[in-house]
């Protein structure tokens, strides 16, 4: 499994040592308890696993279809907003673009969200 995938807390083992996920790219050596920071593309081995960890990742960070189109909907708004105030600063025709393609990228998300 990839190290990403491993929940905080998690035991695995990581080139014959026994570590304990402390933090997003750290891990706590059992020997020792010192601090080490493992690629998040390291392949490790999990230990006392009752279920499979991205199981446990996905159930804890799942959030509504509702949730997200609000989340998408407030970030789109505070990006035209944002471009509306430096209008001036970047021209006629960059700020036209821009919004041109904040609108294309937010339609394309919205419609690859909505069930």
């Amino acid at each position: 499994m990839k190290f990403y995938l491993v929940p905080i807390g998690e035991q695995f083992s990581f080139q014959g040592q026994v570590y304990t996920k402390s933090g997003p790219l750290t891990a706590s050596a059992e020997r020792g308890g010192k601090n080490k920071m493992i690629p998040r593309s390291a392949n490790v081995e999990l230990f006392n696993s009752a279920e499979p960890a991205l199981e446990r990742v996905v159930k804890g960070k799942l959030i509504s279809v509702d949730d997200t189109i609000i989340a998408v909907n407030t970030c789109h708004l505070e990006c035209l907003e944002y471009l509306v105030a430096i209008q001036s600063e970047v021209g006629e025709t960059l700020y036209k673009d821009t919004i041109n393609k904040i609108n294309m990228a937010y339609d394309k998300l919205i419609n690859n969200i909505k069930p």
